[in-house]
């Protein structure tokens, strides 16, 4: 009888410990290249208690992939070929990942960052750009919003580009050259909570083409050496 108990508390205890998911699942698409990784979508951040189905492959060569606590046996990843791994995100915090498969001279730093907030934190919103477009050489560009930090991350379609932080209001940053399109600029804090707002890249302006009626004409009107200009 005491043993059957002993055997009921342990059963209890671990499930009691067993930490199951309180929110919502989340599909995470990892391409690794050399020498780092794409994550769509962007950015690679959670909520505590999310679930989180990660489906990693490689855009080039064989790569590996190791994520501690969450991806701790490392993962081959090899071109063509998707490996699946899902967990929950049950602890807070900034977490690296990064390659385990020797893949050439930028191997040792190949790594990436995967965030996990706190759902009780306040996120950050952006409430302005200026300008909201620019050209495809590129643009400095001003967010304003709310709930910015100081070591907050800007990324304009996916790619992180360098900022200066004014306060919790405003952020400013450089649009890098880009081709015509709607673009997204995304903010987000050191916890990972983030906010998007569209940029536009403007098509340089058309040149109007010359036909070759205007050129005859505008040639006729030159000067013709030892004679004078024709009359118009």
């Amino acid at each position: 009888m005491r043993s059957f108990l002993a055997l009921l508390v342990t059963a209890m205890l671990s499930l009691s410990m067993t930490k199951a998911p309180t929110g919502v699942t989340r599909t995470f698409d990892i391409t690794a290249y050399q020498f780092g990784y794409t994550v769509t979508p962007f950015p690679f951040s959670v909520a505590v208690g999310d679930t989180v189905v990660i489906r990693a492959t490689s855009g080039d060569v064989v790569h590996g992939l190791v994520m501690d606590p969450y991806v701790r046996d490392a993962v081959t990843l090899v071109p063509g070929e998707t490996v699946t791994r899902t967990f929950v995100a049950d602890t807070r915090g900034r977490f690296t990942f990064g390659c385990t498969s020797y893949c050439g001279f930028g191997h040792f730093g190949m790594a990436d960052s995967f965030y996990v907030y706190s759902p009780d934190g306040t996120a950050p919103a952006i409430a302005s750009l200026a300008p909201l477009s620019g050209p495809v050489q590129g643009a400095t560009l001003a967010i304003n919003g709310s709930n910015f930090s100081r070591n907050t991350r800007i990324a304009i379609d996916g790619a992180s580009v360098p900022n200066a932080f004014v306060s919790a209001t405003q952020i400013y940053t450089l649009a890098p050259p880009h081709a015509p399109g709607v673009v997204a600029v995304t903010v987000y804090n050191t916890d990972g909570q983030s906010a998007t707002a569209n940029f536009i890249y403007e098509a340089p302006p058309r040149r109007r083409a010359v036909g070759l009626r205007q050129l005859a004409a505008a040639d006729s009107k030159q000067p013709r050496s030892g004679g004078k200009p024709p009359q118009s």
